[in-house]
């Protein structure tokens, strides 16, 4: 059976392959990919993969099209199986996993119809909700423990700020729901035929509604929500599958018939276990559309869950790993705008931007498209450009805005320090920092560690397949193998330089904003 040879031991295989999907949801497309047991990439044309995709776009409210979603994800599933069908040899799939934007909500009716729009971590109609809830959470002396309980701050990004904020402004959708899912739970409870389905502690996490602690909804929150336990489906562990096909659907993909359907999982954790960051001696950086800084931490020795350093986030992933970092709402969307805006490619200006030495534009970006995230949370954040003169050129606009990106990051990777060893180098990962030298020199500069690009392309989908392994073969799941393809070293000469811009892009968030 043939492999794509761009992953790592790639070859061809005989006799019957048993194998798993991988489907993963993001903001702007879906894609789907089989593995066999060692997570390695299956199609029937290794030599040119093809990449089954769909896209889709992102509002600028923030909120995804459900219909369009579901609909994209249901032509991805299609064109693998063809391609699978295409293969020489038996095929058995065992189980089909699926990671998901974090975070995403979607509210449906008794029948299962999506009443709301899917909602995102890009919305920002919750930010005056925000501010009040945290106003009364502060009265309580409850901020900082409420951060504690559920990983995340009060923040627009997340559901809490935003069901409030929906309350204020379409009461009437609120009162048409009667769950509340994750795009990847819906999704999952459309092809099994049920209203609703079940949601991973590993997802749930990223709603902001979560004790991490009980692994259960915070009670504390919904008290002061429109919204009660009722209209939250039940939390599992993301390993606890569903595995009836609704008729439907076994009937367009009976090779799924008979496969476990394990519940959804957040892109970040996908992201880190499809890279090999599964430990504290790796530190993964995404830059998708959006960019993510992460470490995976086991429960503390007394089996409690980690601390959560102020700015940043904690997530779990199943009862023992945790997801600790902080994201950016713009990451990859920073230079696709500067591309738009001038009117140029992006490999065009990305050559011009490699002739200018690091901070030498003059520019200071604070690259805020769609609001911040960690580690200032200023809810109602937008892009500042200062410095812009007669003469700034296209390539110097480049150059500033994928810098201003990765000022961002490394601030994150100063909070996560204590957490991490002091060698720990960077696994890149993201189509971005995927090919992009150029992005990959500038975060070795910045962060003055070491950047390894692995061999393995799509790595959340690849961590979606590698945690349903595990879900499904348990203790006879192989260990997967990671290559790097390439690493980036940092240049001591240009610390102070990049410590200058930093310091700057500090400076002129604190003159809008405040202190973080």
């Amino acid at each position: 059976m043939p492999r794509d040879p761009a992953d790592p031991g790639a070859g061809t295989l005989t006799g019957m392959q048993e194998l798993v999907l991988a489907l993963d949801i993001g903001s702007s497309s879906v894609r789907c990919r089989a593995y066999d047991q060692a997570a390695r990439h299956v199609s029937s044309t290794p030599d040119n993969p093809p990449l089954h995709a769909r896209t889709y776009a992102l509002g600028n409210d923030g909120t995804l099209p459900v219909g369009e979603v579901t609909a994209a994800a249901d032509a991805v599933v299609d064109d693998c199986l063809d391609d699978l069908r295409r293969l020489s040899g038996d095929i058995r799939i065992l189980g089909v996993g699926i990671s998901s934007l974090a975070m995403s909500l979607v509210g449906v009716d008794t029948t299962g119809r999506p009443v709301t729009p899917g909602f995102t971590y890009a919305c920002r109609h919750g930010a005056a909700a925000a501010e009040q809830l945290r106003g009364q959470l502060e009265k309580q002396g409850e901020l900082e423990a409420t951060w504690a309980r559920t990983g995340v701050p009060i923040h627009t990004a997340y559901a809490p700020a935003q069901l409030l904020g929906l309350d204020a402004t379409e009461p009437g959708l609120l009162a048409q729901t009667a769950c509340w899912q994750t795009l990847g739970s819906h999704l999952l409870a459309r092809w099994t035929g049920r209203p609703a389905a079940p949601i991973s502690t590993c997802e749930a996490g990223w709603t902001g509604l979560q004790d991490r602690h009980r692994q259960a909804w915070s009670c504390e929150l919904l008290n002061l929500l429109p919204i009660s336990e009722e209209h939250l489906p039940p939390l599992r562990d993301y390993s606890e599958s569903l595995a009836t096909l609704a008729p439907a659907y076994a009937q367009r993909w009976p090779e799924l018939a008979e496969s476990r359907f394990c519940l959804p999982v957040g892109d970040g954790a996908a992201a880190n276990i499809g890279s090999g960051a599964v430990d504290r001696t790796s530190l993964a950086v995404t830059i998708g559309t959006s960019a993510a800084v992460r470490v995976v931490l086991p429960n503390r020795p007394d089996g409690t869950v980690p601390e959560v350093p102020v700015g940043l986030w904690c997530y779990r992933i199943d009862h023992n790993r945790h997801l600790l970092g902080g994201a950016l709402t713009d990451g990859g969307s920073i230079p696709v705008w500067i591309c738009n805006l001038l009117g140029e490619t992006r490999a065009d200006l990305e050559q011009q931007a490699r002739a200018v030495h690091p901070d030498s534009h003059g520019l200071t970006i604070l690259p805020f498209l769609q609001g911040e995230r960690s580690p200032g949370w200023a809810d109602n954040a937008s892009l500042s450009l200062h410095g812009i003169t007669a003469g700034t050129e296209p390539g110097q606009l480049m150059r500033a805005g994928l810098e201003a990106v990765t000022y961002r990051l490394a601030l994150i990777i100063r909070k996560l320090t204590p957490a991490i060893q002091p060698d720990t180098a960077i696994l890149a990962s993201g189509g971005n920092l995927e090919y992009s030298d150029l992005w990959c020199r500038i975060l070795a500069g910045a962060s003055q560690r070491p950047v390894q690009r692995t061999r393995s392309t799509e790595t959340t989908s690849r961590g979606a397949a590698i945690l349903t392994l595990e879900a499904i073969l348990a203790s006879e799941a192989r260990s997967p193998e990671f290559h790097i393809a390439d690493r980036f070293e940092p240049n001591p000469d240009e610390a102070p330089t990049y410590d200058r811009g930093l310091a700057r892009q500090v400076d002129l968030y604190e003159h809008i904003y405040g202190q973080a």
